[in-house]
């Protein structure tokens, strides 16, 4: 018998295969199965096909970490409905932020912190009792990540260009990574390229995080409201399973970014609001 782990993220999905002893059979890596960004079609289709690829005919418990699950009833129903088209083996499925919370603890009690395209947090206590916080949607939620950080990007860039704040680094950085002639030719390329990409605009964090490191101030305060943002998210799921018996509660993070201006900033805002400590 075969164990397959499926962990689709916003960016990103990875298929695992297992035998009973924990050996790996295959792994494959493709892109999102997130249906917000997708289509449930197309991720239906998807599935199906790695799935009967990944499988090749053989018998296997399948456990699904699907993007957005268990946060819209209507459209849970709607992918429950297309499973017997997706696959006739059994299936489990999950939000990928137990999954997460499960791969990085096992199943320990504790909190993990996904804060990369996206940003949430799932834990639970050793009772079971379990809670989740952030990741609501990128339209008005997932502060703190990534492509929360680069969404700000372009608006400091805007406010340095025409005065808003005082000019740094990261104006020269987007002049000079987007070849600009007039920096109002920013919004053709942001129409064009970044509006409704949310991995692009994640992207962008990383020219932030180069104005950051050479000093831009403005830049290094969008590190420090992000990693406030991140221990407000850590926080609701530390007060909702209770775990106030223990000094330290174990915190695992998957931050994509800079441990000057990120991970050791969320750490802090941690150890002050909650005596809490990050782990990775």
């Amino acid at each position: 018998m075969y164990f397959l782990g499926i962990d689709g993220g916003g960016t990103k999905t990875d298929f695992l295969l297992l035998d009973e002893n924990g050996k790996t059979i295959a792994q494959r890596k493709i892109g999102t199965i997130s249906y917000k960004h997708v289509g449930m079609d197309y991720v239906t289709e998807l599935l199906r096909e790695n799935i009967n690829q990944i499988l090749d005919g053989n018998d296997a418990y399948i456990c699904l970490a699907f993007p957005n699950w268990g946060e819209s009833r209507v459209n849970d129903e709607r992918f429950l409905c297309r499973i017997d088209k997706i696959t006739d083996r059994p299936m489990k499925i999950v939000n990928d932020s137990a999954a997460g919370w499960a791969g990085s603890l096992g199943l320990e009690e504790g909190i993990n912190l996904v804060a990369g395209t996206g940003s949430i947090a799932y834990g639970q206590n050793k009772f079971g009792t379990e809670a989740r916080a952030g990741g609501w949607d990128d339209g008005f939620s997932d502060e703190g990540s990534c492509y929360w950080l680069g969404k700000k990007a372009l608006e400091l860039f805007s406010k340095e260009s025409d005065g808003r704040v005082k000019k740094g680094k990261l104006l020269e950085i987007f002049r000079y990574n987007f070849n600009l002639k007039n920096d109002f030719d920013l919004i053709d390329i942001f129409d064009e390229v970044y509006k409704n990409n949310r991995t692009k605009t994640a992207e962008l964090q990383k020219l932030l995080l180069q104005a950051a490191m050479q000093g831009d101030e403005e830049a290094i305060r969008l590190y420090e409201a992000a990693a406030e943002e991140l221990a407000l998210i850590i926080g609701a799921v530390y007060r909702k399973t209770g775990i106030f018996g223990r000094h330290d509660s174990i915190l695992f993070r998957w931050i994509v970014s800079c441990r000057r201006f990120y991970i050791k900033a969320t750490g802090a805002e941690a150890r002050g609001k909650w005596n809490l400590s990050l782990s990775s």
